[in-house]
This record gives structure tokens, C-alpha cells and sequence, in this order.
């Protein structure tokens, strides 16, 4: 962004301000996710459980950093060119943030597609996890970069390292979407049970869709960056990505069956009222005892029964 009095707010910190609120308006939809997770898994693997609250924290460290640039450049910052010029602390850091949620999300989706690839091909999640070790010294290289610089403008002078790391985030996507995909495919081929079927071919549409939706916001950025050198809509692209990314992971995983309880696990599940099988009783014996005798009937005799006193 050149430093030039005249520059236009709508191109900078507006779009910044757009991209911002819509990526808060995501917010929600991300914690409602991470609810329906926490609430419907309980029992899932405990690297998904401390995986998924690490990202949390860091959507909830996201939200809380881009309230505090829109509050420095839109209010603290109101009519001073030269600070609006100048990037701060939090824009840095939350930079930073993004691109952890973004290899977070990448590492978790390795990691399922090594579970499934044991049944399979084990070739593959050995391809991907070195595919994601490059695109995570990619990142770092990048971070590094970002903090070497102090203004928007210098964004020119990274702009190598920043392409790269477009180009191979939009790779990792799409190789991820589509071997996802087709080991959702063979799962489905060989699975007898019709509704697991019909489950695994909703998860590979919504893999696809997500998949093929963070490789294009990748690209518009990368393309936006490229063609408009001196705004800041590149930012305002950024900001909503990492929860497209949070929102493709929590959806496929809140797609599947929900896992019993331990309650369930240890014989003391609920059973339905339809299916619980009742015994019919006909007769109840009751028995009078004194001191002097003793006095039995039946109030519902037995057929073919008599009472005795």
C-alpha cells in the first residue's frame, strides 16, 4: 500500500473492514461446530479432541486480534496517514495466526487420511505428510518474513515468498480434497450397509465442495495480490479463510455416526420402549401370617388352579 496522502480508504481499510466482519459473522458458525463436536464426540480420538481445542483457541485469538486492528486503524489511528501506514503488532500476530490455523487444519486432515490409507494405499499419507512438511517450512520462512517488515508497502518486497505460499497452500488443498475423496470413494464401494453408503458419499461431496472452496479463496487471493499491489483487498480475502478451513474440517467430522457413551460401553444404555419385551403376569400370591396360623390365597387365579386356606 503506497504511502501517498491520497490513497483510497474503500480499497484499504474498508475492505479490511468487510473482510473482517465476515469472517467475526463465521465466528459463530465455527463455535457452534466446535459445540456439536465437544458434545456428539466425547469419546473420539484424543488427538482430534486436543487438536480441535488447540484450533479454537487460536479462532478465538483471531476474532480477538482483528477487533483490535479495525480499533487501532479505524478509531486510534483516524486521520494520521502516516500511522495508517505503519503496520501494527496485532496485524502481524494474527497473520501468524491465520497460517497456524491453516497447517493445523492440513495436519488433522493427514492424519484421518492415514487412517483410512492403512486399509488401502499407505503410500499416499506418506506423499501428503511431506507435502504438508513443505508447505509448514513455507510458512515459517513466511512469518519470518512478515516480521521483518513494518509497513504495508514493504509487502512488495515478500511478495516471492508470499506467492509461493499461496501456490502451495492451493496445491496441499487439492490434493488433500481429492485423496480424501477417493478413499471415501473405495470405503463406500466396499460397504454393504446402504445407509453407510449414503453417508459416505454425502462426506464426499461436502469434501469436494470445501476442498475446491479454500484452493479458489487461495488462488483469488494470490490473483488479487498479483493484479492490485497497492490496496489491502488481499488482507480482506485473508481474514475469512482460516474458518472456511475450520468449518470444512468440523463438518466432515460431525458427519459421522455419533459414538456411544461410556454409559452405552458399559451396559447401561437406554432401551427403547418399543423394543423392550414385557412379561405378562396373571396371578399374585399373598401370604398372611399371626401367631396362631398362617393364611394364603391367590387374588388372580391360575387356570386350572384352586385356593387353599
Amino acid at each position: 500500500m503506497s504511502t501517498n496522502p491520497t490513497f483510497s480508504m474503500s480499497t484499504t481499510f474498508g475492505a479490511v473492514l468487510i473482510g473482517a466482519t465476515l469472517a467475526s459473522a463465521l465466528f459463530g458458525v465455527t463455535t457452534m461446530l466446535f459445540f456439536v463436536y465437544y458434545r456428539r464426540y466425547s469419546q473420539d480420538r484424543w488427538f482430534y479432541r486436543f487438536s480441535l481445542a488447540i484450533l479454537w483457541v487460536l479462532d478465538a485469538l483471531h476474532f480477538v486480534l482483528a477487533l483490535h486492528i479495525l480499533h487501532f486503524y479505524l478509531v486510534d489511528s483516524f486521520g494520521d496517514i502516516l500511522a495508517l501506514s505503519k503496520m501494527v503488532w496485532s496485524f502481524k500476530l494474527d497473520f501468524s495466526t491465520q497460517l497456524a490455523i491453516v497447517v493445523g487444519v492440513n495436519l488433522v486432515c493427514v492424519v484421518r487420511l492415514c487412517i483410512l490409507g492403512r486399509y488401502f494405499h499407505r503410500i499416499v499419507p506418506w506423499i501428503l505428510g511431506l507435502a504438508v512438511a513443505g508447505a509448514v517450512s513455507v510458512v515459517i520462512l513466511l512469518i519470518y518474513e512478515v516480521y521483518t517488515i513494518s509497513t504495508f508497502s514493504q509487502f512488495s518486497d515478500i511478495s516471492k515468498i508470499m506467492d509461493e505460499a499461496l501456490v502451495v497452500g492451493a496445491v496441499v488443498d487439492l490434493t488433500i480434497c481429492l485423496s480424501m475423496s477417493y478413499y471415501l470413494f473405495k470405503s463406500r464401494a466396499v460397504t454393504i450397509s446402504h445407509r453407510a453408503s449414503g453417508r459416505l458419499l454425502v462426506l464426499m461431496r461436502l469434501v469436494l465442495m470445501s476442498g475446491m472452496a479454500e484452493a479458489a479463496a487461495s488462488v483469488l487471493m494470490l490473483v488479487v495480490f498479483l493484479t492490485l499491489p497497492d490496496t489491502l483487498i488481499f488482507v480482506a480475502i485473508a481474514f475469512p479463510i482460516p474458518r472456511l478451513y475450520i468449518i470444512s474440517l468440523l463438518t466432515m467430522l460431525n458427519a459421522r455416526t455419533p459414538q456411544p457413551s461410556k454409559e452405552s460401553q458399559h451396559g447401561k444404555a437406554r432401551l427403547p420402549m418399543d423394543k423392550a419385551n414385557f412379561i405378562s403376569l396373571n396371578f399374585m400370591d399373598v401370604i398372611v401370617t399371626d401367631e396362631e396360623s398362617t393364611v394364603g390365597w391367590s387374588l388372580h387365579d391360575q387356570p386350572g388352579s384352586s385356593s387353599s386356606t
